[in-house]
C-alpha cells in the first residue's frame, strides 16, 4: 500500500548527518547541479544581504541552481517582513485609509 510508514530521507541528507543508519546509500537519486552563487540581478542591497547570508550559511554544495528560486521568493519575504515589522512598531497595527 502507498503512503505507509516514513517518507525516505533525502540521500544528501544521510550524508549530512554521517547516515546514522548506516544502511547503502541511494547512488539512482537525482543529483541537481549547479551551485547558487549570485544573487539575482533585480534584488535590492537588502535582499542582497539576506541572499548572501544565506549562500554563506548552507552547507557547501547543498544550494544548487534548481533552488534559486525558492531562495529569492524567501530572499524577498523576509525583507517585505522586516520592512512591515518596521512600519507597525512605527506606526501601530492599525492603518486607517483615506477616505474617497
Amino acid at each position: 500500500m502507498i503512503g505507509q510508514g516514513r517518507p525516505p530521507v533525502p540521500t544528501a541528507l544521510k550524508i549530512l548527518r554521517g547516515n546514522p543508519g548506516k544502511r547503502k546509500l541511494n547512488d539512482r537519486e537525482p543529483k541537481p547541479v549547479g551551485d547558487l552563487y549570485e544573487s539575482p540581478n533585480h534584488f535590492d542591497q537588502e535582499a542582497r544581504d539576506v541572499w548572501d547570508y544565506a549562500i554563506q550559511h548552507a552547507p557547501k554544495g547543498l544550494l544548487k541552481k534548481l533552488d534559486g528560486s525558492v531562495l529569492e521568493v524567501w530572499c524577498e519575504a523576509l525583507v517585505l517582513h522586516r520592512r512591515a515589522v518596521e512600519q507597525v512598531r512605527k506606526f501601530g497595527a492599525l492603518v486607517k485609509s483615506p477616505k474617497q
